[in-house]
């Protein structure tokens, strides 16, 4: 079986792992091509394990879907606060 081809169900929520690449994908561009490629890179691999560390305090599984959902949150500060910065250094 490919990888494209699998997909998680969690409570009937389906996620395409191609679609995910392609977002995690797109994520990373963006920030290489503001010059941050390597701290999202970074960030995306610490936040994993706060991510693990926030499901445990909270007495909860950690979850596919869950991590998804942390990532765009991610993906969302990090870039505000990058492009805020590299808008404020030119």
């Amino acid at each position: 079986m490919r990888t494209r081809d699998i997909k998680c169900d969690r409570k009937g929520v389906f996620m395409d792992l191609n679609k995910l690449y392609r977002k995690l994908e797109a994520y990373e561009n963006s920030a290489y091509e503001g010059g941050v490629g390597c701290d999202w890179l970074s960030e995306i691999g610490e936040k994993y394990k706060f991510y693990v560390k926030e499901c445990e305090e909270n007495n909860i599984a950690p979850t596919f879907e869950g991590w998804v959902t942390y990532v765009d949150k991610l993906a969302r500060r990090f870039f505000e606060i990058t492009m805020t910065i590299n808008f404020t250094k030119k």
